[in-house]
């Protein structure tokens, strides 16, 4: 699934698979993508995620975070967990649940 984003003034598509996480920031979300590009786009983490969740790996992590839990690579304790990027990120039990089950512990 491709979404439409602006970079530096330019409509660019980029797959949404390619997020590694999303997080809230006011009114705008910032779109962290696996080439170490930050994007910020103008809407609610909620309807991002309805939008363009599940299916392509992004879950809510906790109420500013959604991860692409692809991109996890390990759980570091209980209700934390670190990304392929080295990014350590505090998540609540609901995603700590699907990382336990995506990661087979």
């Amino acid at each position: 699934m491709l979404i439409t984003v602006k970079i530096n003034g330019v409509k660019c598509q980029r797959n949404v698979a390619d997020i590694i996480y999303a997080e809230a920031c006011g009114n705008n979300i910032v779109l962290h993508f696996n080439d170490t590009r930050a994007i910020k786009y103008y809407c609610s983490l909620k309807k991002f995620l309805a939008a363009y969740g599940s299916p392509q790996g992004l879950v809510s992590a906790h109420r500013h975070y959604a991860i692409n839990i692809n991109y996890i690579s390990q759980i570091i304790k209980y209700c934390l967990v670190q990304i392929k990027t080295g990014a350590v990120f505090s998540t609540g039990r609901q995603f700590y649940k699907i990382a336990v089950r995506v990661l087979g512990r």
